[in-house]
């Protein structure tokens, strides 16, 4: 949604990283890493697999917070982003459908 893109940028001056999140653990990422090596060597054979390269972009990859994803618990029960989707909800129960095309009444036929 465009409205909390812009609320995450502008009004927090932050990224997506900056919000809570929720990671996988050690032990998952360790399984996952493992995972992919025994796929490598499956399709690669052990000759054209570099276990210290793939590791290293595994821990870089962690250290990015790629296998992370925002922890929604946490934001809904923020009281700052309360506020805000209160305000996105009663501007939303406000907004005029008409005006998408929503509810329009077209030649007696009602378009949703």
């Amino acid at each position: 949604n465009n409205a909390i893109l812009r609320r995450i940028r502008v009004d927090l001056n932050a990224s997506i990283a900056d919000l809570p999140l929720e990671c996988l653990s050690e032990r998952q990422v360790e399984d996952l890493f493992q995972t992919s090596v025994d796929m490598a060597k499956a399709m690669l054979g052990n000759k054209a697999l570099d276990v210290d390269s793939r590791r290293n972009r595994f821990q870089r990859a962690v250290t990015q917070k790629k296998f992370c994803s925002v922890n929604t618990t946490a934001i809904i029960e923020d009281e700052s982003w309360k506020e805000f989707f209160q305000m996105k909800s009663t501007a939303m129960t406000r907004h005029d459908f008409s005006s998408v095309g929503v509810g329009k009444v077209t030649d007696k036929t009602t378009k949703y």
